[in-house]
């Protein structure tokens, strides 16, 4: 879905603040006996508004959501509570509930005909989005979970090289900042492979920003930069300490 978008498009060369986050979908987020979060309104409803606080404190340009709910009642309250951004979002392929969302502050948006979504074609029903905001291209993204199988690594492989090889044709050698979660951290294969295409990630340093359904803590959510762009300063936000507790906003950092 695509809504807020003014006639004209924002300036271009500006500096930009950031920020990615997997919020965790109320479809996946698992309550105890068998029950997921969707299914308990006044609970969802009530992580929905302390997550909108916590990116409003944040006061970026551009904000890129993973496992957003692509929920009626979901979409609407979380619309309702930025008006000053206009909405591109992208839901997964077959018939998955949640996907992408970028948020672009609505005095620099695009037109609409700047975003394009694309699916990775393979039975992750995983997808991608690009914005352009200008001559800086915005890429938002979420790869498979690299369980230990005869196909998700291999899958994943794939998505790295099908991004990599479509920002190749539509940014070239533009600014292009990728942010997302990509279910790896940077000794992943597939991480290494976008890496080898000339991305910088936010950090050389180890880092944690996610504890996954297996109890393991890794870092896998990333800001990435070709090109022109580059990166002055980035940091996780939130608190990893939380990232276990059932009343957690998300089992991610923001970066």
């Amino acid at each position: 879905f695509v809504s807020g978008v003014p006639e004209v498009s924002g300036t271009p060369g500006r500096s930009l603040r950031v920020v990615t986050w997997n919020l965790l979908a109320p479809c996946w987020k698992r309550m105890g006996g068998g029950t997921k979060e969707s299914g308990c309104p006044q609970i969802w409803r009530a992580r929905l508004e302390a997550q909108c606080e916590f990116l409003s404190a944040l006061n970026s340009d551009v904000v890129l959501v993973q496992e957003f709910w692509f929920h009626d009642e979901f979409r609407a309250l979380w619309t309702d509570r930025f008006k000053d951004y206009a909405f591109f979002g992208s839901q997964r392929t077959g018939g998955k509930p949640d996907g992408l969302v970028t948020m672009v502050r609505k005095a620099m948006a695009p037109v609409a005909g700047d975003y394009v979504a694309v699916s990775f074609n393979d039975w992750g029903d995983r997808v991608a989005s690009l914005l352009d905001l200008g001559g800086t291209f915005v890429c938002n993204t979420h790869w498979t979970f690299p369980h230990p199988n005869e196909h998700d690594p291999i899958m994943r492989l794939a998505q790295a090289r099908k991004l990599a090889d479509f920002l190749d044709q539509r940014v070239g050698d533009k600014a292009c900042v990728i942010g997302g979660d990509l279910n790896g951290d940077k000794s992943d294969p597939a991480t290494k492979l976008l890496l080898s295409r000339g991305y910088h990630p936010h950090t050389q340093d180890a880092f944690v920003s996610h504890l996954n359904h297996n109890g393991e803590s890794v870092g896998c959510d990333f800001l990435l930069t070709r090109g022109p762009a580059t990166l002055n300063a980035a940091r996780l936000e939130g608190d990893a300490q939380r990232l276990a507790e059932s009343e957690r906003l998300s089992d991610h950092l923001a970066v």
